[in-house]
């Protein structure tokens, strides 16, 4: 169940309409410099590598909130974002980013579509929630679904990245008892 409801997901392209200008949004994102005279990062090359640091890491957002005003204070120059939320809010911005679904405990389904508000699985009836008495709502498990059709288009819409993926069917070439590339295999 929960497979097609994913499947379900991808193919009906939630993401992406309306947003025709991501790709030039990204690649202007990906130009802008971390401080005037740096070389080594790019703004969205640091903000990516930070948030790599945070999950590798399993830092939480308070600590990561914390070391980006302390990273912040110590290069002021520098255009770092302020928070985690801000730091998400510029990849999200740019089409990085994904979308988070409650999951099951025992994953029966998902809490999307029509059981988006549910508090109880509509297959098992056990609880979407932790329990934790006065604090906000866990959910047992998330899902985390980067949306495929907007990746794709950011494909499509580079001419070199056109052609590299068109590579497989226009340039390969076969020889025999040559194998360049695992389409040249006989599986």
């Amino acid at each position: 169940d929960v497979a097609y409801m994913v499947d379900d997901m991808f193919m009906s392209g939630r993401q992406g309409k309306g947003k025709p200008n991501l790709f030039s949004k990204l690649m202007e994102e990906a130009k802008k410099d971390l401080y005037e005279g740096c070389s080594d990062f790019t703004r969205l090359s640091f903000i990516i590598k930070l948030l790599h640091i945070k999950s590798y890491n399993r830092i939480t957002n308070r600590a990561f909130n914390q070391f980006v005003e302390l990273i912040s204070a110590t290069f002021p120059h520098a255009d770092i974002p302020k928070s985690y939320t801000e730091a998400k809010n510029v990849l999200s911005e740019v089409g990085l980013g994904y979308e988070t679904i409650h999951v099951c405990k025992f994953d029966c389904a998902l809490f999307w579509g029509e059981h988006a508000n549910k508090s109880h699985c509509p297959e098992c009836e056990t609880s979407r929630w932790k329990v934790e008495k006065g604090r906000k709502k866990i959910p047992h498990k998330v899902l985390r679904y980067f949306p495929i059709i907007p990746r794709l288009q950011r494909i499509s819409v580079s001419k070199e990245q056109s052609a590299d993926a068109r590579w497989h069917k226009e340039k390969r070439v076969a020889e025999a008892n040559v194998m360049r590339h695992p389409a040249g295999g006989e599986a």
